[in-house]
């Protein structure tokens, strides 16, 4: 009986140690504020070498970004900026003891790494500028990021009528937005890809032939050659360039 007590004791020790740091679901919905050790309880802060750490300080308090990469593990907030008369965009934070920290949402203790831009612009402009081809494609042709890089955002599969045989159907992908800071929408990344140190060209319309013919598809059609820095398709007419 006393070991059993001590076991129970030492329960409600650990139960409270988690919901007093936010690890545990219950304390990650709704508005609930973590307390201060939360943030290198389960991990350290930042999480990892990846993460921009810089700060605003903005009317006394000192925010963080992390929800610019995670939203939906950490709420976002805004300050208006009297001189600009522009909304900040930050996390949404919690004074404690002097400090400052940011707000857990429900996907932080979920047992995955959730990477949800808030916005593009983290790591880069959007698109990212002094590159010609966004320039002209982005810009001119307001073509979308999956036309060229369809492995780097995710995409849905839409099946419809074939135009030119209705009688058919054939698979079209669709490049998946959601709502990010202020409202705008912006894709959502396939992270595998997208933060590979590499920039992947990989066209929409090869992934959809390939989906659509199977193996009788040309795997030689629409590659990027890296080097001269045009696409193959043996002079059969790439929607974007050829030899």
């Amino acid at each position: 009986m006393f070991i059993s007590s001590i076991r129970y004791i030492i329960f409600l020790g650990c139960a409270a140690a988690f919901g007093v740091c936010g690890c545990l679901n219950s304390m990650e919905s709704g508005n609930k504020p973590v307390r201060p050790a939360s943030c290198n309880e389960c991990h350290s802060f930042a999480a990892s070498k990846f993460c921009d750490t810089t700060t605003m300080t903005y009317k006394g308090e000192t925010m963080t970004r992390c929800s610019f990469c995670h939203l939906g593990s950490i709420k976002s907030d805004s300050t208006l900026n009297d001189s600009t008369n522009a909304q900040v965009y930050h996390d949404r934070m919690m004074p404690d003891n002097g400090g400052f920290l940011p707000i857990t949402d429900k996907l932080h203790a979920n047992g995955s790494i959730d990477l949800q831009f808030g916005k593009c612009t983290m790591c880069h402009e959007c698109p990212p500028r002094n590159i010609r081809a966004h320039d002209l494609h982005v810009v001119q042709d307001l073509m979308q990021c999956y036309d060229c890089h369809v492995y780097s955002v995710k995409c849905s599969t839409d099946r419809h009528p074939d135009p030119s045989n209705p009688a058919d159907t054939v698979d079209t992908l669709v490049q998946v937005l959601r709502s990010g800071m202020g409202g705008v929408m912006i894709p959502v990344a396939n992270s595998r890809a997208h933060l590979n140190n590499r920039v992947d060209v990989a066209f929409r319309k090869r992934a959809e032939d390939s989906i659509n013919l199977g193996d009788t598809f040309d795997k030689s059609l629409y590659l990027w050659d890296s080097f001269e820095k045009k696409s193959h398709n043996m002079n059969k007419g790439c929607a974007c360039h050829t030899w």
